[in-house]
């Protein structure tokens, strides 16, 4: 993420004045549906590392991170097809992930 900017834009959906109510629905499903998702993402994330932190090679940046994170989040919302694994580190992070995401479900 070096060099890439984020805005952030903070605001009301009612502040974005849309003027058609089919517009503003859809805008606010997605919005909810994109939090309970992002929410769920740190749940369990949090679920794993609390489950993790007695093992002795415990890192927690090895969990607290855009990849692995990023990971959650995908497992989250990825279908039954699976996505192809491009590193042995994305192997790993998806082991660990499969583990404990039947009993947090």
């Amino acid at each position: 993420m070096r060099g890439e900017r984020i805005t952030v834009v903070k605001g009301s959906i009612a502040s974005i004045n849309i003027r058609r109510p089919v517009y503003r629905d859809r805008l606010e499903h997605y919005v909810n549906l994109h939090h309970k998702t992002t929410m769920h993402t740190y749940r369990l994330l949090k679920y794993i590392i609390l489950h993790r932190i007695n093992n002795h090679h415990f890192d927690a940046m090895y969990y607290l991170n855009h990849r692995f994170i990023h990971e959650v989040y995908m497992k989250l919302i990825t279908k039954a097809r699976e996505r192809a694994p491009r590193t042995q580190d994305t192997i790993e992070r998806r082991a660990i992930i499969d583990q404990y995401l039947p009993a947090y479900l």
